[in-house]
């Protein structure tokens, strides 16, 4: 069981997943916006800290599925694109780009609909004044909800940030070694363990086939 407990623990550490880089803070709580086919919109300028590749923003098709094409641009230019299918259902909708996007970086992010019906996007009254939505080439007093994501990493590659913050809150002898240290012997118990087990039940079976 703590064999199959460290597997699963791997297993999960494993999977790769995204991070917020960068929220607006502005919540689904009504539509902002209804896209017809061919219609954009667009908000900016955001600045994320670290890389981006990812951008997720809310709504629903009205009908039937369509389809969202996701642009981010720097003064005019295009960065990254990206394309997602978007259902009738509320829902996030996540578009991964064609490539990343370094931090540090004033962009805008624009969404078009390339589908066949009306896209309904989600979002609130402005909740930051130095970003502006624009819907079909308009200022709107509005701002759709938008996440941008860091690329992929896995819960394994943050275990030597987590170590290392983790120091900062302990007595001036902890440091991140000890935190290591923790992490060799509990593997090292388990493996002890499942020695241990699998002896003894060795001895057992000898003992019962002796009788």
């Amino acid at each position: 069981m703590a064999a199959i407990g460290v597997v699963v623990l791997l297993v999960l550490g494993l999977h790769d997943e995204r991070s917020r880089a960068f929220s607006l803070e502005a919540p689904n709580l009504q539509p902002v916006a209804v896209l017809a086919p061919r219609q954009s919109a667009c908000e900016g300028p955001v600045i994320s800290t670290a890389p981006v590749d990812a951008v997720r923003v809310w709504g629903a098709a009205a009908g039937s599925p369509t389809a969202l094409d996701v642009f981010a641009t720097a003064g005019g230019k295009l960065l990254s694109s990206g394309r997602i299918g978007v259902s009738t259902m509320p829902n996030s909708y996540t578009s991964v780009l064609s490539g990343s996007i370094p931090g540090d970086r004033a962009i805008s992010v624009c969404l078009s609909n390339g589908g066949p019906a009306p896209f309904s996007l989600l979002g609130s009254p402005s909740v930051n004044p130095a970003v502006q939505m624009m819907v079909a080439s308009k200022r709107s007093p509005l701002q759709f909800s938008l996440v941008l994501l860091a690329p992929p990493t896995s819960s394994l590659s943050l275990i030597p940030t987590a170590f290392s913050r983790a120091s900062l809150f302990r007595p001036s002898w902890v440091g991140v070694w000890t935190f290591w240290a923790l992490l060799a012997g509990l593997m090292l118990a388990v493996v002890m363990a499942g020695l241990a087990i699998g002896a003894a039940a060795g001895a057992d079976a000898r003992d019962r086939a002796g009788d």
